[in-house]
């Protein structure tokens, strides 16, 4: 969440203004604002944790030389009409251009056209500084059929393990996640996880949340390729394992891959082998 304070002529650059108190938790959805309420007052105390925008109202006739900027509230002094504000200004993100911000935040209907013309404190549940990057990079590619977002990793550092969906399979991650897990970490596959109507949002997010990702070749099988393409775009560390080396395809074939037997013996010496290839990776997430 974050605060987004519009003001009718621009927001004082020495760190110090005031807004009308009634305006307060306005363009606020109910839920939000009934967290910031205590006995039907504001709390202004748990509110100036928030990253805040302050940003000027929108006109017709707006100057170009306009700017929203990040800042961090570091008092505030209620009174029966107003609420005095006190914040600095975070030097890490320079001045963002009003109709930018605008675009910004309309975008992930943080925003719209009547609130950004009228003096206001609202708090948006949007992470603003996701927002923000995302802004930062919009003249690159973005993907359409999923969403790359930020994705919180576990205390305990996950491996992922993309293979066919297949019965015949089972037994090799069966002995991949007996590798893993003694060593401290966590592993799962796609089928451990159901949070997104789309299966390849829930793909998207384990690898976005993993700190390795293993991909198994064998059968040439599309799916686990198109995996492992979004592991590589995402700068995950891939570990290709395969049964028959011929399923290695041209374009990744200088890459390291681990080649297993399907049998006891042959799923027991993959295991090591995966297990020190992790050892040697950094492994921080």
């Amino acid at each position: 969440m974050f605060n987004l304070l519009v003001k009718k002529d621009g927001w004082n650059r020495e760190g110090s203004d005031s807004i009308d108190i009634t305006r307060v938790l306005e363009h606020t959805e109910d839920s939000i604002a009934g967290r910031f309420r205590i006995q039907g007052r504001v709390d202004f105390e748990s509110l100036q944790t928030l990253p805040t925008v302050l940003m000027p109202e929108r006109s017709d006739l707006e100057d170009g030389d306009q700017t929203a900027c990040v800042a961090r509230i570091t008092q505030t002094r209620p009174s029966q009409r107003t609420v005095r504000i006190e914040y600095t200004f975070d030097q890490t993100i320079p001045p963002i251009a009003n109709e930018s911000m605008f675009e910004m935040l309309t975008s992930v209907g943080a925003l719209n056209e009547f609130e950004c013309r009228r003096t206001h404190w609202a708090v948006k549940g949007a992470d603003l500084y996701a927002c923000i990057l995302r802004a930062q990079f919009k003249p690159h590619l973005y993907p359409t059929v999923f969403e790359l977002r930020n994705v919180l990793g576990t205390r305990i550092p996950t491996i992922a393990v993309m293979m066919p969906f297949s019965s015949e399979f089972d037994q090799v991650y069966d002995h991949i996640k007996t590798s893993v897990v003694s060593r401290n970490l966590q592993c799962k596959r796609a089928d451990d996880i159901w949070r997104n109507e789309s299966i390849v949002q829930d793909i998207v997010d384990l690898i976005l949340a993993s700190s390795v990702v293993i991909v198994d070749c064998t059968g040439r099988n599309a799916n686990v390729f198109y995996e492992m393409g979004i592991a590589h775009a995402v700068g995950r560390p891939v570990i290709p394992i395969v049964q028959d080396g011929r399923d290695i395809p041209f374009d990744i074939s200088h890459l390291r891959h681990i080649r297993y037997h399907p049998n006891r013996d042959g799923l027991q010496t993959l295991g090591a082998e995966i297990g020190d290839r992790l050892t040697g990776l950094d492994i921080s997430r």
